[in-house]
């Protein structure tokens, strides 16, 4: 029996290849969108799983209480990790990190740049326990001057991980180690990447040893590996004592009237955390909820279309189910047979689907930014997810056409009294209706999606970033005058200059300073940026009111400070007032700071200028204070006025060279350094690009098959209207009229739908653009429907005005 109802399947696949193909088709190209976003929501949703500890390590993210604000970080004090594990038994490992950026590795006079190291102590290795391929996890750390290689860079410097162990790397040109261990590289779904490890106390500059001793030093990353039966909660409420027991001496006169403690899930870190300082910046979980949707709709789209495709053809198979009921069939024998033709389509489909998904897998990829592999054997839960989209797909669009089908009268059928039945017509109507509403909703989030990034990479950002580039060394800080000098001999480069931070991109940080208000002197917390002389007129920022630094570096560095307008704001002040206590000139400025022996600055502001953006514009623009400090400005900036910018690269890259030989030569451009930080979401606009495509597509399929049933049922009729004179377009408005009210029936749903979801993605940015403002977006994605719509119908539409009148005539 079963091998009959098969054999029958077949024959009506093949004896209707159109639709048929139309169903695969769809079917398909779902299937094989859901699984490829499956394997992305399943990569991001594994972050740092792969640690066999990884449920029970926790990071330690301080929340500093002072001046009426609540501030989370992930950075905390070098004393942190220590007096944790001699205060807590809680805790089974405890450890820390420091992030430096670019430092070089030298082996037999062949240098090798490491853009990733992390400085961590002995216990590293008991809380993330990582392979290794060479050496000890016990004491590979436990020296100073040691250093463990990845795989990769092993591979890299000495052609292999055994190779590698007991040879000496010099590392930043100053510190001689001793590779001590080779560790298999980590996976890409770890919230941290690293080149190679370094014992902390390798690493003796002036700056971070004062850091180790005082609770007011910052950036160093704490990891907690707790027993298993440890309530993190407990530890937490247990931890708020520390403040009193440590901290309050030294934190208290900085305005940090409290410390409590934040212990976050390592698996939490990537796929929850939006803290300032991250060292990988994660996907926010409303992206997995919404990728989750998309594929679930798609395949809904899909399903949808089979319905529409099968009841389309309802009036071929109607005559067939009566016939089969008259002969003794029963209704639930029927429903096997279309539910096995489902189930055959929902094969062949599953089948191309996974060949679609590979040949697409590398363009995924690219639109990503991932290295997504489809794990057929060595994860048995893609089976199941397989699975669950192919028994998902063929209920969905089996069901309701089986029931349907077998549920034929076959009275009213064999009478041909079938076509005057407008119920299933209803139905199809309101899941085309739905069917575009999700796809116009779907365009306009592209539009949206889009049209950010465009505002992105345009606004107006307070300063100019084109033709700069950004040197990142603590290394040239002893010959960085010459290095100036030597630039500024060639006339394509117009200004070298150094700063804190780099403009539009930076992590802002904030520091209570004393600051003057209705004379007298009040802690506030402020952002601080460090700078030269000629930084702020290098960037072209645009000066409010006062002066800029002068020439006078020994004076301006204690006395002098510039703000930006949102500091007056904040204080209420206001830009060329005569009354003294309001305008900001002139106002006095005290903060506890380490400047080439100076501890207590008083300073007073000489200058205003305009708000311009130091962090990404997913941040709003923060009271900032401007100081002169050449030696905490270790970035440098060249700025190039030349249509030939790779020439002038050269000659930097060979003064660099000339001047400081031992370090290798890193630089990045500030324009590219600006967009860099938006690269996820301009992705995932990507991805929303092509799931909107394909939604278009597969919706497209679904009013080709209405359309198609509304032609078969008015074949007589619009014979008739022929024969009595309508032309050819009256008979195109005939069959095309109903679908576009359809379509505007969808856009009237759609488009509030629409401005709530995208508003709540872009309440992400600190400055986004307006949606109301935006309204010819909604208007664009309304005619991208209507054209789709009217180029579908028009197939049908024009085949139906060939019609010749004697041929569905003949039998009246």
């Amino acid at each position: 029996m079963l091998k009959n109802y098969f054999k029958i399947a077949f024959r009506n696949l093949w004896r209707q290849k159109v639709f048929s193909g139309l169903n695969i088709l769809g079917l398909s190209i779902s299937m094989a969108c859901a699984l490829l976003l499956y394997l992305y929501i399943q990569q991001e949703l594994s972050y740092d799983q792969h640690f066999p500890n990884a449920d029970h390590i926790y990071r330690v993210n301080p929340i500093q209480i002072g001046n009426g604000q609540e501030k989370e970080t992930p950075f905390a004090s070098f004393l942190l990790a220590p007096t944790l594990k001699k205060e807590y038994s809680e805790i089974k490992a405890v450890t820390h990190l420091f992030e430096l950026a670019n430092l070089s590795l030298e082996y037999q006079e062949r240098k090798f740049s490491e853009e990733d190291p992390l400085f961590v102590n002995a216990s590293f290795f008991q809380v993330f326990q990582i392979p290794f391929l060479a050496g000890n996890p016990e004491d590979a750390l436990k020296n100073p001057n040691s250093i463990v290689l990845t795989e990769s860079s092993a591979v890299k410097i000495f052609g292999s991980a055994q190779q590698a162990v007991d040879k000496v790397l010099v590392l930043d040109n100053k510190f001689d180690t001793k590779v001590t261990a080779v560790i298999r590289d980590l996976p890409e779904t770890t919230h941290f990447d690293f080149d190679f490890l370094v014992s902390m106390d390798t690493w003796k500059a002036d700056w971070f040893e004062s850091n180790k001793s005082t609770w007011r030093g910052a950036g160093f990353r704490t990891y907690l590996l707790l027993n298993p039966q440890t309530n993190p909660a407990s530890l937490e409420s247990k931890m708020k004592s520390l403040y009193e027991k440590y901290m309050k001496t030294e934190l208290a006169s900085f305005g940090i009237m409290d410390v409590n403690f934040h212990l976050q899930a390592l698996t939490d870190i990537y796929l929850y955390s939006e803290l300032e300082g991250e060292l990988k910046s994660g996907i926010s979980l409303s992206y997995v909820y919404i990728f989750s949707s998309i594929a679930f709709l798609i395949l809904l789209i899909a399903s949808i279309n089979y319905i529409n495709l099968t009841t389309a053809r309802s009036l071929n198979r109607a005559k067939e189910v009566g016939v089969r009921k008259v002969v003794g069939s029963h209704r639930n024998q029927l429903i096997r047979q279309f539910m096995i033709e489902s189930l055959l389509i929902c094969i062949i489909s599953l089948g191309i689907s996974l060949i679609l998904a590979e040949l697409f897998l590398p363009i995924f990829n690219n639109l990503s930014g991932k290295n997504l592999t489809i794990p057929y054997f060595s994860n048995p839960i893609l089976w199941l997810i397989i699975s669950g989209i192919f028994i998902s797909v063929a209920l969905l669009s089996g069901l309701y056409p089986a029931f349907v089908l077998s549920g034929f009268k076959p009275v009213t059928v064999l009478k041909g009294n079938f076509t005057r039945d407008r119920k299933g017509v209803r139905l199809r109507k309101i899941l085309v209706i739905f069917q575009f509403t999700l796809t116009i909703v779907m365009i306009i989030a592209t539009l949206v999606v889009y049209r950010q990034m465009q505002f992105v990479e345009n606004k107006e950002l307070g300063f100019n970033k084109e033709q700069v580039v950004a040197l990142d060394y603590f290394s040239l800080y002893q010959k960085w005058d010459t290095f100036q000098e030597r630039l500024l001999t060639n006339p394509q480069i117009s200004t070298v200059s150094k700063a804190s931070l780099i403009l539009g991109s930076s992590r802002q940080f904030d520091m209570p300073i004393d600051i003057e208000k209705n004379g007298q002197m009040v802690k506030e917390n402020f952002a601080l940026l460090s700078t030269d002389a000629n930084f702020l007129e290098m960037m072209e920022t645009t000066l409010v009111s006062g002066r800029y630094f002068n020439d006078d570096y020994q004076t301006e560095r204690t006395k002098s400070v510039l703000i930006n307008e949102a500091t007056v704001k904040y204080m209420g002040w206001q830009v060329g007032s005569e009354n003294p206590e309001l305008n900001p000139i002139g106002k006095k400025i005290h903060y506890d700071y380490q400047m080439e022996g100076v501890e207590d600055l008083r300073a007073k502001v000489v200058g205003v200028v305009k708000d311009f953006h130091v962090s990404s514009l997913y941040n709003s623009i923060q009271p900032l204070i401007i100081n002169l400090n050449k030696g905490y400005a270790w970035r440098t900036f060249v700025k190039i006025n030349s249509n030939n910018p790779e020439e002038a690269l050269t000659f930097i890259k060979k003064t660099w060279e000339e001047i400081n030989p031992s370090d290798g030569f890193y630089y990045r451009f500030l324009d590219e350094e600006y967009s860099k930080q938006y690269e996820a979401d301009k992705k995932r606009g990507q991805i929303f690009l092509v799931a909107a495509v394909l939604a278009i597509l597969i919706a497209s399929l679904g009013l080709f098959g209405l359309t198609a049933y509304t032609v078969s049922i008015k074949t007589k009729e619009i014979g008739i209207r022929k024969v009595l004179g309508a032309s050819v377009g009256h008979i195109l408005q005939l069959i095309s009229k109903e679908f576009f009210i359809l379509i505007a029936i969808s856009s009237l749903i759609a488009i509030p739908i629409a401005i709530y979801l995208t508003s709540q993605w872009l309440e992400d940015f600190a400055y986004q653009i307006s949606i109301t403002g935006n309204w010819f977006l909604f208007v664009f994605a309304i005619l991208v429907a209507l054209f789709i719509s009217l180029l579908t119908i028009s197939i049908h539409a024009m085949r139906a005005t060939r019609i010749n009148p004697v041929w569905v005539l003949k039998d009246e």
